[in-house]
Formats: C-alpha cells, sequence, structure tokens
C-alpha cells in the first residue's frame, strides 16, 4: 500500500442526511476535505462546472476550495454520508491537498472496511472528550486514505479474514 502523508485535522465530522425527491444541496464552497458516499437514490454532483453520477455505495472527494452542487433524485428518497477533514491553513497543507488531488480517482466503491470505520467515527461523533476527539481524527484519516491511496480499491478491506 502507498504510503499517504497527511496531518492530522483540526476538526472531522461524521455525517448523514436525507433529501427527499428533487432535493438540492448549494451551490457551495466546500471548506474542507470531505467524502460523500451514496446510500440509495440518486446523486449528481456538480463541481467547478464537472458533472459526476454518483450510484448507491460509490464515493465522492470534494476538495477544499471547489464550487459544488448536489442534485438528487426527482422521483425517490436520496440518502448519503459523509467524513470531511479540516486542515489548518497552511503552505504546506495547501501543497499537500492539491498534490492528493492531482494523484486522486473521481469515484470509488466503499468498501466494508471503509464503511465500519464510518459506522464507529458515526457512533461517537457526540461524544466530547480528549480522547474520543483523537480517535475521530485517526478514523477519519484511515477513512480518507483508504480513498486516497491508489491501490485501496484492490487492497483496502478486500480481503478474506
Amino acid at each position: 500500500m502507498s504510503e499517504i502523508n497527511i496531518p492530522s485535522p483540526r476538526h472531522v465530522t461524521f455525517g448523514h442526511v436525507q433529501y427527499p425527491p428533487g432535493g438540492t444541496c448549494g451551490p457551495r464552497i466546500q471548506i474542507g476535505l470531505q467524502l460523500v458516499v451514496l446510500d440509495q437514490g440518486e446523486m449528481r454532483v456538480v463541481t467547478d462546472g464537472r458533472a459526476v453520477d454518483v450510484s448507491p455505495g460509490e464515493m465522492v472527494c470534494q476538495w477544499p476550495g471547489g464550487h459544488e452542487h448536489y442534485l438528487f433524485s426527482k422521483t425517490k428518497i436520496t440518502t448519503h454520508r459523509w467524513v470531511s477533514l479540516h486542515f489548518e491553513h497552511s503552505v504546506e497543507n495547501q501543497q499537500m491537498l492539491e498534490s492528493l488531488r492531482h494523484r486522486s480517482r473521481q469515484k470509488m466503491s466503499e468498501t466494508p472496511a471503509m464503511r465500519e470505520i464510518y459506522d464507529l467515527g458515526y457512533r461517537h461523533r457526540n461524544t466530547r472528550n480528549p480522547r474520543t476527539t483523537e480517535m475521530l481524527s485517526y478514523l477519519a484519516l484511515a477513512y480518507g486514505s483508504a480513498y486516497l491511496t491508489p491501490t485501496s480499491e484492490e487492497t483496502f478491506g478486500n480481503t478474506a479474514p
């Protein structure tokens, strides 16, 4: 597996939302690094003028500064989840994120191990103590690394026990 050098985020979020038929989100400007997974329904993500259709089980990565607009199914309920990582603003972090962005894939399927990481983070998202906050940062980094590592589809979470 490739090594990804990502600094510790200053804040992470594990979230889930449901939109009614015809729902939208945005337009907005992405602040942090956000991995978005479609659970059910339909989702088109338009970022900086480029549209990506996402199927259930697939995920996309949204990058800081991107102008994005989410369009959901016109006929059925759509649900999606996300993990967002917010980093300190520094030249080094901006360069790191830009480098990762250029090497990253457009979308991928969430692996079973990634789902387990998400579920653990989501269960503890409202716990307020330093140890849990640190654990959530590590979980978010592991989730992000699984997406950003070039071979993650083949190696992360797809091996027999």
